[in-house]
């Protein structure tokens, strides 16, 4: 998944527990809130999410079963507004 605007949706397929998001703006200090936006058929939640340079992981806390957890993020940059 790539997202390289402020707001974006990714998901964490059926038995994964992260994903690598592509953001040609990220760095370690860019900051990235992540929301569950559905029900799973395996309760989950965020567990973590990891910024890094050229893109961000998100971590949940387990295998969202048989359906996929769908993720919203905000992607902001410290100092800049956005």
């Amino acid at each position: 998944t790539t997202i390289n605007t402020p707001l974006g949706i990714t998901a964490v397929a059926s038995g994964q527990t992260s994903i690598t998001v592509t953001c040609a703006a990220c760095t370690a200090t860019t900051h990235v809130v992540a929301v569950i936006r559905n029900a799973t058929s395996n309760n989950v939640g965020i567990r973590a999410v990891i910024p890094g340079s050229g893109s961000f992981v998100v971590h949940v806390t387990g295998d969202p079963g048989a359906s996929t957890a769908i993720i919203g993020v905000q992607i902001t940059q410290p100092g800049s507004g956005t």
